[in-house]
This record gives structure tokens, sequence and C-alpha cells, in this order.
């Protein structure tokens, strides 16, 4: 983890495995820690009774599991289990320790798309990109109340595009970077679609299927090296504003 954690409590022999970070915890202080860097998806990883059967047996501390089984089984929220999860060690000195809380707190209060949004950024996060893509589909059916949610939405095709483009699958990822500029029409997304699509053409480099689209590229890439600021968004922002207007097109013929 880079840091090295002083544990003066018990070690399991078997660790608990953080997946949204791809850790493994041998004690309370290193959850600590954990939590005290990645609040909100550490929360989300020991929020279940996996984690308090570990607490009771592999570290030995059978009434504090227990509490921590009382509270899931009294449905309290994922903040005061937090918190008593926090109580059992001293690493996090108060302050610290309200921070967590405070993050904690935020994410509860968060809509269901957005923590369903959170939960698959962990997959992403943690390497897990075909994991990742399967939680990120059902959330693109989600349909917008407001420009908010259009734009989070756009997140959502955003990192999925992330995923593919990760997996090498530059076709796919390409589509869902499209479809994020369409709903975010941020120069992130836009820069992520070219990328993709240049990515793409470099394994036809001998027959290229889409000259026009190179040679738009090249022009671009070469404004941007020659400092062209206002040429350069010009420039990629009217290939993403044609690639909107067909997507937008291809949506209401469908």
């Amino acid at each position: 983890m880079g840091e090295l954690i002083l544990c003066r409590g018990t070690l399991a022999a078997v660790p608990y495995f953080l997946e949204s970070i791809a850790v493994n915890i041998y004690s309370l202080e290193e959850l600590a820690w954990c939590m005290d860097q990645h609040a909100e998806l550490t929360g989300i990883d020991i929020y279940k009774e996996s984690f308090a059967g570990w607490v009771k047996e592999e570290l030995g501390l059978a009434d504090e599991g227990q509490t921590l089984f009382d509270l899931l089984a009294g449905k309290k929220d994922m903040a005061e289990f937090t918190d008593t999860v926090l109580k059992m060690v001293s690493y996090l000195d108060e302050e610290q320790r309200r921070r967590v809380l405070a993050r904690i707190k935020a994410y509860e209060d968060k809509s269901l798309f957005e923590q369903e949004i959170l939960k698959a950024d962990r997959f992403l996060m943690s390497g897990k990109y075909k994991s990742s893509i399967r939680a990120y589909e059902p959330l693109t059916e989600h349909v917008p109340e407001n420009r908010r949610e259009e734009v989070l939405l756009g997140r959502v095709w955003h990192n999925m595009g992330t995923a593919y483009a990760r997996l090498f699958m530059f076709a796919r990822a390409g589509e869902c970077y499209e479809k994020a500029y369409a709903k975010n029409e941020e120069q992130e997304s836009a820069e992520a679609a070219l990328l993709s699509r240049a990515c793409l053409e470099e394994d036809f480099k001998k027959e290229p299927q889409d000259k026009k689209f190179l040679e738009q590229w090249q022009k671009i890439q070469e404004t941007k090296k020659n400092g062209d600021v206002r040429g350069y968004e010009a420039l990629l922002f009217g290939m993403m504003e044609q690639w909107k207007q067909e997507y937008r097109k291809a949506a209401e013929d469908r």
C-alpha cells in the first residue's frame, strides 16, 4: 500500500479482501488506513456479513463481530456501521474519523443511480474491466430526469469506454466515448473518442478504413502540437458535434 502501518492489534491468518481497491488487509489498523484514503469504496466492501464474520472468526473479536452482525440485522446505515468499526481501533484520530464518516454519509445521501455508478467504478479501479462493463451496462438504460443526471449518464458511458479501451476493444470504446460526449459534452470524452478511433485505424495502416478520419485526426494532432489551442478545440469539437448530431438522429430513429 506504499506506507508502513504499525499494527498493535490482532493479525488475521486469512486476510479480508477489499474488492474495490484490490487490497488484502490483515488487521483493523490496515482497514482504518484504507478507509482514510478510500472511504466510500471501502465502506461498500465492509458493509456486509462476510466482514463481520471475518472480524469475529479471523481476528478473534467475538463480541465486536457480533455487534457488527447485530447492526446489519437491525439495518443500521453504513455510517453507523463504519463508525462502530473505526472505534474498535485507535489508528485514526478524531478529525480523520469525522472526515471518513462525512464521506460515508455523503455517499448514502446520493441517489440510487449515483450509488450504483460508484459500485461499478470499483471494478474499473481494480482492473476488473469485464465486471465493470457488466455493471455499467444496465445503468446506460437510465432515463435522466435533469441535466445533472444526463451528465452522470455521460460518465457511465465514458467509464465503460475506458473499460473497453483497457481490453483493447477500441471500436466499442469509441462508441461509448461518443455517446458519453453526446451526454456530457466534455473535452475528455471527445478526445478519448478520437483517440479510440485513431487506435482502431492503427490496425489498418495498410488499408485505412476511414481515410477522411485519419486526415482529420492528423490535422487535429498537428494543430495541438503547434500550440494553437483555439484551433485545436475548434477542430476537436467540430468533429464531435457532427458525431453528436449523428448519434441523436440515430436515437430518434429507433
